[in-house]
């Protein structure tokens, strides 16, 4: 059984990450750059590279994950492509919004966020006009009482739901031994959406 203090060190593997860039669309989208506001050892950043020009990193935990995100951010021939921020989201969003307002609607979210906070994270990103945000979240988030207020308040574009198990990776890296007792789903917001969601399962794989 998983503790809570586990839920803030789970990184995404490598695999996943490349899906949730798929699920976002972001090689359709073409955006002008790619935001993980908790990126952790930014895996997710990673896979985006794929698909975008530049991605930007926002990371609290400085002390836990500053070397292995300095070392990764050298790793590229245009080093201009890769920018990591170190700051408390909750007092970040707005400032990061009024930097980038002029291309906000054309960039997308990516992220795993901590899951015992990812309501009040997730809503200092959501009500910014990102053109995509693509969430990693537990399932039972959607039947929990007291996050019903914003799921009516930013209904999801789409919700995959995850018919496999599978382990995330800790902070250092190495796989974790409590995160296969989690049903997972990937959530999809697109800006101005009022339709119905659309909810699927699969893998995360394909």
């Amino acid at each position: 059984m998983y503790k809570q203090s586990d839920l803030d060190c789970f990184q995404t593997p490598m695999d996943v990450a490349h899906y949730m860039c798929r699920f976002a669309g972001i090689d359709a989208v073409q955006p002008a750059f790619v935001l993980d506001p908790f990126c952790g050892r930014a895996n997710i950043l990673e896979a985006a590279l794929k698909y975008s020009k530049k991605v930007i990193g926002n990371e609290s935990d400085r002390e836990r994950y500053f070397e292995h995100l300095d070392s990764w951010k050298q790793f590229v021939l245009n080093a201009n492509r890769k920018t990591v921020l170190h700051n408390n989201w909750l007092n970040a969003a707005y400032p990061f919004y009024e930097k980038y307002a002029s291309v906000l609607n054309s960039a997308v979210v990516i992220t795993n966020p901590p899951f015992s906070q990812s309501t009040i994270l997730l809503e200092e990103v959501v009500k910014y006009p990102y053109k995509v945000v693509v969430a990693l979240l537990p399932v039972s988030h959607l039947a929990s009482q007291k996050r019903e207020l914003f799921w009516r308040r930013y209904p999801p574009t789409e919700i995959r739901i995850s018919i496999n198990r599978f382990k995330f990776l800790n902070y250092d890296g190495k796989p974790s031994e409590t995160s296969g007792s989690l049903d997972l789903m990937l959530v999809k917001w697109e800006y101005g959406f009022t339709g119905d969601t659309k909810v699927t399962w699969g893998t995360f794989d394909a």
